[in-house]
């Protein structure tokens, strides 16, 4: 088949005959607009021209894939339309139409009706016209437009046309968010953004710029059912649907969630057939009450703090709003107080102090409140964990550092301020002295300042002006030191607030006096008498001192010491006078005075190096020695004396030179109870005790000194203290009156009996002390008062003088007694060793028994010297000088001296061995 031809075409009343040959369906025609082609022979077609006029066209015919050849065709002069709007909106418009060879008389018709011309032409050369289109309710309606009165022929253009249009809008193109809706869609430029819209029961118009999306915010007024968006002015449908819009929170009033009150609720969406929630967070429910179907009353909030979520649901769609913050109150405090069952502790009342019941609000964040400006950091209650709800009241233990003063209590970001003054707490008074001076006050919550610098605390001492005090620390533990002056007894300490005129009040006492010791007098001759002790003051017309309720009249007033004339003329029955020092009307007592016994003189002793005392011979520096015939060297040479320690963590100790191959063993041997018949009721031995060590040497500087404890299995409330200290120097020594010296490196013993049972007041006890010498020493000589009471003996082995002291006084439960040292038995002595025993008795007691011996240095001399100790010697009992006091049995003094030609040396130290001949297992306390 050969391929179409064209030949001819010529324009007929506004149609084109194109002629040829070989035109057979399917046909089309290329290169120009026409339509309703129709073939009426196999060379002839004709169609409707729908193309531009006046124009140059190159046309072919295609048949069967086949292209015929290019004709070039000229269009004739015509009126034509070239464009219109192709979208109109259902409201009244104007549309623009666009053409060529149109005249200012053109009319265009819609559907056989002329439209009006808003103007007959927009543009010089007739080519535009804008148009009124009616309004038409309903979307996709199409506008055919009619040209006519051009005053020329007419080809109107079929092709194009306008459609009435609405607007496009997909259910996912409408979200809300809360109040707001935001619909998306095409079309709005058609309405310029202006609609009206029905949400339920509301009606409002909105103006949508962007002509793409738009944002609205509906009245309160806004229901669920149905949505509408209408054109404007004419209101015709655009777009529905039928909504369940989630549940709104229009407004809350008042925005405080109050446990005790009501909040209301207004809602949009919300109706009086609705069923709905009102929830905290989501899940914790808050009962609510309709007022209109839109208001709720809320009331009963849990017992929350800070702020939290509220929302409404409706039960029936299952939807729920988006949540409203609603904030609880801060802290409201009704009592902020010290516990007065544990001033340590605070009491806080109120309500939303804070939220830990998370057993009953699982998820509801743990708030606990903090308290500052007491203390340098703040703190809580730390009681929550024991279901202890914490919103209405807590209990804080108030940290050791705090002060009176301004606090803050706060809850999450809230808080709230007050002023506590906390009661001192006070944990030690010093006392002052009687002289008068500074005390301190250790405790708790007791600084005058807050941490603010305000004056929180007035301090009164007995009911003086505000006391000048002195903080001595700035943290726990707090010490104020304050200055008083003179007094005695008790005295008020008085801690003032500025809110509170009743004061907190503690009692601060003064050192009381104490009366240790005192010298003694023969009875019948009067003569000075030392009171020693403590704490004594001479206060103008208000000092006096007795002595047997007789007075004795000072001359020497000094703190621990007070020297006094007394008569001597007061029988004492008892052995002992009461002696009564009176301060200020109060009275301090102690039986401490004793009559020295009958003189019995001192046969031998060298009055140039000595002077007879009491039955012994009391030696001046430099001269030891029962007679007081020994000199000491002003510059001795060290001959390696041994250093006294106890042995093996035991008592056990050994005086002597290990260097001379010379000591003396000293141990404690039994303990006793006799009846008044000297029949043995009970009796321990110290190989059957337990030691354990209390405490060792002290710091440098200070006189070395152990502490043992010993226990007896078979009775464990009786109790055996052994105190040891080292003198190194020279030392007035007094042992309730009876001073002597003990020279330099001597060792002191302090052995307290407590807890003795007795069988009956009339028994006594007995404590044996035993020595061990070698078979050669010697007695070099003993000395007794006048009541046959040993006082001093003399001891040589190998150029060896060992010299013991016996105070003629004891300490019976606080009373002083005549002491009661029996002469020295040695027949244990066997044929290697010297063994003496004494025995020191001891009378009934009802409290403790104190042995208080004291052990001097070893001394060297030419034991040829006419001064050297006699070897007429006899047995001793035992090589120690025991002072016996109940509550104190004192040992006193002990001196050996070396026997050694050409030069005398002393001893720097003597070595004492106090043997316990313990079995039992030693202790070790630190």
């Amino acid at each position: 088949m050969p391929p179409p031809n064209i030949s001819l075409i010529q324009y007929v009343n506004n149609n084109l005959t194109i002629t040829g040959y070989a035109f057979l369906n399917p046909v089309a025609i290329l290169g120009i607009s026409c339509i309703n082609l129709v073939i009426s022979a196999t060379n002839v077609m004709t169609c409707q021209l729908q193309d531009v006029p006046n124009r140059q066209y190159n046309i072919q015919v295609e048949c069967y894939g086949q292209i015929s050849n290019v004709y070039s065709f000229t269009t004739p002069i015509y009126s034509w339309m070239t464009s219109v709007n192709l979208r109109v909106p259902l409201e009244e418009s104007k549309v623009t139409v666009t053409g060529v060879n149109l005249a200012a008389t053109t009319i265009f018709t819609i559907g056989g009706t002329n439209l009006n011309l808003a103007s007959r032409s927009i543009n010089a050369n007739n080519t535009a016209f804008e148009v009124d289109i009616p309004a038409n309710p309903v979307a996709g309606k199409v506008i055919n437009y009619v040209l006519s009165s051009t005053g020329m022929t007419v080809i109107n253009n079929v092709v194009i046309n306008s459609t009435y249009t609405g607007i496009t809008i997909m259910d996912d193109d409408v979200v809300q968010n809360g109040n707001k809706i935001t619909i998306t869609g095409t079309n709005f430029d058609l309405y310029n953004g202006n609609f009206s819209l029905n949400v339920g029961n509301a009606s409002y118009d909105i103006l949508c710029p962007n002509f793409v999306s738009c944002i609205t915010t509906v009245p309160n007024t806004a229901t669920n059912g149905l949505f509408v968006i209408y054109s404007r002015p004419s209101k015709y449908v655009l777009w529905q649907s039928n909504e369940d819009w989630l549940p709104y929170i229009s407004s809350v009033t008042p925005n405080v969630a109050n446990v005790t009150g009501q909040v209301v609720l207004s809602t949009i969406f919300v109706d009086r057939t609705t069923m709905v929630s009102t929830d905290l967070n989501g899940k914790y429910n808050v009962p609510c009450s309709s007022v209109d179907g839109k208001t709720f009353a809320l009331s009963l909030f849990p017992k929350f703090v800070g702020t939290v979520n509220l929302t409404i649901s409706n039960l029936q769609s299952n939807m729920t709003s988006l949540p409203v913050p609603i904030s609880y109150p801060g802290p409201i405090i009704n009592s902020f107080v010290v516990n007065p069952n544990n001033q340590s502790e605070l009491l806080v009342n109120g309500s939303y102090l804070g939220f830990s019941d998370v057993t009953t609000y699982p998820g509801m964040p743990l708030t606990i409140p903090f308290i500052s400006g007491l203390s340098k950091s703040r703190f809580g209650p730390t009681n929550y964990n024991t279901n202890q709800h914490i919103f209405d009241s807590f209990t804080v233990p108030l940290p050791n550092d705090a002060r009176s003063g301004t606090y803050s209590l706060s809850v999450g970001t809230k808080f709230t301020v007050g002023t506590i003054y906390l009661t001192p707490i006070i944990e030690k008074i010093t006392s002052p002295p009687v002289q008068g001076g500074s005390f301190t006050v250790t405790g708790k919550f007791i600084s005058p300042l807050s941490y603010d610098s305000q004056t929180v605390l007035t301090i009164y001492f007995n009911g003086n002006d505000p006391m000048n005090l002195t903080m001595l620390t700035q943290t726990y533990p707090y010490i104020m030191e304050i200055s008083v002056g003179p007094g005695v007894g008790r005295r008020d300490l008085a801690f003032y607030n500025p809110l509170n005129s009743n004061p907190t009040l503690f009692n601060v006492y003064y050192q009381a006096p104490t009366i240790l010791s005192a010298t003694s007098t023969y009875f019948g001759t009067p003569g000075n008498v030392t009171i020693f002790g403590s704490n004594f003051y001479l206060f103008q017309n208000s000092f006096e001192v007795e002595i047997g309720n007789k007075s004795c009249d000072a001359f020497l007033v000094e703190p621990n010491m007070i020297v006094c004339h007394f008569s001597s003329d007061v029988a004492s029955p008892d052995g002992s006078l009461n002696i009564t020092v009176t301060m200020l009307t109060q009275s301090f007592f102690g039986q401490r005075f004793i009559y020295l016994p009958s003189e019995p003189g001192c046969v031998g002793c060298n009055s140039t190096n000595g002077q007879c005392q009491n039955g012994y011979c009391m030696c001046n520096n430099q001269y030891v020695g029962v007679n007081c015939t020994i000199r000491i060297p002003e510059a001795a040479e060290d001959l390696h004396a041994d250093i006294p320690q106890p042995l093996n963590d035991t008592v056990a100790m050994t005086l002597g030179s290990a260097a001379r191959n010379v000591q003396f063993n000293i141990s404690l041997v039994s303990i006793s109870e006799k009846d008044d018949h000297g029949a043995t009721i009970k009796s321990y031995q110290f190989s059957d005790i337990d030691w354990t060590l209390l405490s060792s040497p002290g710091t440098p500087n200070t006189y070395p000194q152990y502490n043992y404890r010993g226990i007896f299995s078979v009775d464990s409330k009786l109790v055996i203290d052994v105190e040891m200290l080292v003198f190194t120097n020279q030392t007035k020594y007094n042992f309730q009156g009876d001073i002597f010296t003990a020279q330099n490196n001597s060792m002191k013993y302090v052995i307290t009996i407590s807890n003795w049972t007795f069988g009956g007041a009339q028994n006594t006890l007995e404590l044996s002390f035993l020595n061990e010498a070698d078979i050669k020493a010697k007695v070099g000589g003993c000395r007794f008062n006048g009541l046959l009471s040993l006082r001093t003996m003399e001891i040589v082995q190998d150029g060896l003088l060992l010299t013991a002291f016996f105070s003629d006084r004891i300490l019976v439960d606080g009373t002083v007694q005549y002491s009661n040292v029996s002469a020295p038995d040695s027949k244990s002595s066997t044929k290697e060793s010297l063994q003496v025993l004494t025995t020191i008795t001891i009378p009934y007691f009802k409290k403790q028994v104190v042995i208080d011996p004291n052990f001097g240095a070893l001394v060297a001399f030419d034991s040829s010297s006419s001064d050297s100790p006699s070897s007429n010697t006899i047995n001793w009992k035992i090589p120690v000088i025991v002072v016996c006091v109940v509550v104190g049995v004192t040992i006193i003094v002990i001196t050996v001296v070396l026997l050694k030609k050409k030069y005398s040396v002393e001893f720097k130290l003597a070595t004492v061995k106090l043997r316990n001949l313990s079995r039992s297992d030693k202790k070790r306390v630190n």
